[in-house]
């Protein structure tokens, strides 16, 4: 099952300045990532999981974005 890691400070602030109904639909988008399971997570339709080339994690692994497609 995926975990969700939400201590970024840059998406915290961002998140915060959310208006109440994107708030909502993020709070939705997770919740459908946290039922799924990873090999859902990678083909869902709605979602779209793809490498992030010019950024390097901190112990030289690829990080990944995922996007709600809505």
């Amino acid at each position: 099952m995926p975990q969700l890691d939400l201590n970024n400070p840059a998406f915290q602030w961002q998140t915060v300045e959310l208006e109440k109904a994107e708030r909502h639909a993020l709070i939705s988008t997770f919740r459908k990532l946290l039922s799924l399971e990873w090999d859902e997570l990678y083909t869902h339709p709605g979602l779209n999981w793809e490498a992030v080339k010019d950024v390097e994690g901190p112990q030289g692994q690829t990080p990944y974005s995922l996007r709600d497609r809505k």
